[in-house]
């Protein structure tokens, strides 16, 4: 039965609407969504923002294939024990200067993470470049065909791009397992909207 407010049916034309908006739109109209309301200022600030004492890191500075001590393991759980929960954010209780943003975009894996749940386990990369394999394009003519390396083709064809650094395939998981390491560049150096910070 159709609800006769018509609440339901506005409620899914605004979803419909916010779904279909621009990344730019989204950002003008939430910035100023927070400037004159402020619930909806104060709902953001505990979303996107942690206190600095929640965000877990490395206990010392170590290259990523290095062998963990027993007090990083036991923090970071192995295949037999499961690893420590995260703490709970708790973005307001030291002060909003003590804060920093939850969600950062990591410069190796390039994906979005929660600073909060980062660990030693959480990111997947490769620390080389994928290269042409000419061998895998036998049939493939760079004057008829056009060249091999082009975005579509390691789109669709990740099996024939090889990394130096293990000599896996494009579409095979990262070599490294390392914390993920956020963006340090400041919006206005990027093009695709804000990113984070270390850890």
């Amino acid at each position: 039965m159709a609800d006769p407010t018509g609440v339901d049916e506005d409620a899914t034309k605004l979803n419909n609407a916010i779904g279909r908006l621009s990344w730019p739109k989204l950002v003008q109209m939430t910035r100023v969504l927070c400037q004159k309301n402020d619930a909806a200022r104060d709902f953001y600030r505990s979303k996107l923002f942690v206190n600095e004492e929640d965000v877990p890191r490395p206990s010392t500075p170590r290259s990523p294939d290095r062998t963990p001590s027993p007090s990083e393991a036991s923090d970071e759980g192995d295949e037999g024990n499961p690893p420590k929960p995260h703490p709970v954010p708790s973005p307001q209780t030291t002060g909003f200067k003590r804060s920093r943003p939850r969600y950062a975009l990591c410069i190796n894996c390039e994906r979005e993470f929660d600073v909060v749940a980062n660990t030693k386990k959480s990111c997947q990369y490769h620390w080389s470049e994928a290269e042409v394999d000419e061998d895998a394009f036998a049939d493939h003519d760079e004057c008829t065909h056009g060249p091999m390396d082009t975005e579509d083709n390691r789109a669709a064809y990740p099996d024939k791009f090889i990394y130096d650094c293990c000599d896996r395939t494009s579409d095979d998981k990262g070599c490294v397992t390392d914390w993920h390491k956020g963006d340090t560049r400041t919006n206005e150096e990027t093009e695709d909207g804000p990113l984070g910070t270390e850890y």
